[in-house]
């Protein structure tokens, strides 16, 4: 046979291949249920957000003031908002800078094969106990917050039930229970005497590479006790990513008055821009973050307040400080520099506080085989929900969405669900349940497209446009 001919042959045999897999595609995607997610296919985003957090060899150097001086800003009294006294605006001159993700900032701690994370600095960290509290955990109706309980915690890596001593203050202590999501409870164990303190976790599904935790409600210090909602309901490995702020802090002590300010060397600076001895009601972010205005009616309860600007903005992770007479550590809370602060209740003429500048971030990343009691589905629109209550209208795609670690197009409007019927309270239900209801209720035809993982009123291409695409791409890419 000529080379002519062997290469006809071999496009031929090309051409048959294709099309046969081209039909078991036609045959796979026409018996698929009309709302199909694989509970293992990762999503690009997903992926790349999930290396953005794991991955060590995207981290990059903490911005300091030699690469990003100090960005100047103003102070100025404005008519108050609600038609009496003056607000108070705080904001950057100047064009703001472009940092990096605050997610590659953190050094990246995998633990061994026995769960295990050792620190550079001679902590370990496991996380030793896991529970998850479902709705249906508790007795509730049409209430917007379940009653408290006891988690049933079990042991991370063999999923036994794991018992304590009577009376423990810690693990006989009642957690929160969801009305919308199962949540996740967790501790991590911390063997060492380095100083550390804790920031909030990450979750993600290790099959999707998804971020599947909620807001979660960290410890501060000692052992990790966190609890967060978990935005699934069925069966996956978790990817657990810790984060914490850890080494030998420096410390200095910030006079609580207008125009005082400490400086961390080259790392750090925080400037006192305003003190409000009587309070503030609330604070807002305006133009994107670069502006913060404080309102100038004080709370019903006076709490002393102030307007600091901590600059780089990433050293509000990094930043930890203390009143004298308390007896825990506060945190500094901002994402874009500018941070509006109100002092616990109670504390009134505070002349002085003492912060500690820790220099390192960390997460501890730990693998979590199972989630105790949720079960093990083929096809996330499946995912069985057991109870779940529905506040606003709005919030029944989105709920439906996290459930199948998917997107939901912004072309479903809640505006055409009758507002009447919430809160709604939904038991024995699935994402694609609530997707059809949302159809019936509002006369939408939803389509899942499957190629952008995303939930829409928008009908995506169709089946046989599919195939003719997969077709093609696949000659293209097998043609000699």
């Amino acid at each position: 046979m000529t080379d002519s001919s062997a290469s006809k042959v071999a496009i031929i045999w090309s051409v048959v291949v294709v099309l046969l897999l081209g039909v078991l595609m036609v045959f796979t995607i026409a018996l698929q249920p009309r709302f199909y997610r694989s509970p293992d296919k990762a999503a690009p985003l997903d992926q790349d957000w999930y290396s953005n957090v794991f991955d060590p060899a995207k981290r990059v150097a903490i911005p300091d003031l030699l690469s990003h001086p100090i960005l100047p800003t103003k102070v100025e009294s404005v008519p108050g908002s609600r038609g009496a006294g003056e607000d108070t605006n705080v904001s950057f001159e100047g064009r703001y800078p472009k940092f990096p993700s605050e997610n590659l900032l953190y050094e990246i701690f995998q633990s061994d094969s026995t769960g295990i994370v050792t620190l550079p600095d001679g902590n370990r960290l496991n996380i030793s106990a896991v529970a998850i509290a479902l709705p249906t955990d508790t007795e509730w109706e049409g209430e917007e917050t379940p009653p408290e309980k006891i988690p049933d915690w079990r042991d991370p890596y063999t999923g036994e039930s794991l018992s304590f001593s009577p009376g423990d203050p810690l693990w006989s202590q009642k957690r929160a229970v969801s009305a919308v999501r199962p949540k996740l409870h967790f501790r991590v164990q911390v063997e060492g005497d380095a100083p550390i303190r804790w920031l909030i976790p990450s979750v993600h599904d290790a099959q999707t590479k998804r971020s599947v935790g909620a807001v979660s409600g960290p410890v501060y210090k000692g052992e990790g006790f966190f609890s967060m909602d978990l935005e699934i309901w069925h069966q996956t490995a978790l990817d657990v990513g810790v984060e914490f702020y850890f080494g030998d802090p420096e410390v200095q002590t910030l006079p609580v008055k207008k125009g005082a300010e400490i400086r961390f060397g080259d790392n750090a600076i925080v400037q006192v821009k305003d003190v409000f001895p009587d309070g503030y009601r609330f604070v807002s972010w305006v133009g994107g973050g670069s502006r913060y205005m404080f309102h100038s009616r004080p709370p019903k309860e006076i709490q002393m307040g102030m307007a600091l600007q901590v600059w780089p903005p990433c050293n509000t992770q990094l930043i930890d400080y203390e009143i004298v007479g308390t007896k825990e550590p506060h945190r500094v809370y901002g994402s874009y520099g500018l941070v509006g602060y109100r002092f616990p209740k109670g504390m009134k003429n505070v002349p002085e506080i003492q912060l500690r500048r820790y220099p390192r971030l960390g997460r501890a990343k730990f693998h979590l085989p199972t989630i105790p009691r949720l079960p093990e589905v083929s096809n996330l629109f499946a995912s069985p929900i057991s109870k779940i209550r529905i506040k606003y209208p709005g919030n029944l795609a989105s709920h439906a969405a996290d459930a199948a670690e998917v997107k939901y197009d912004r072309s479903i409007s809640s505006s055409d669900l009758p507002k009447s019927k919430f809160p709604m309270i939904l038991t024995d239900t699935t994402p694609a349940k609530i997707f059809v209801q949302i159809e019936e209720m509002s006369g939408q035809t939803l389509y899942f497209d499957s190629n952008e993982m995303e939930v829409t009123a928008r009908k995506p291409p169709g089946l046989l446009e599919r195939v003719r695409d997969w077709i093609q791409n696949r000659l293209r890419k097998w043609a000699p």
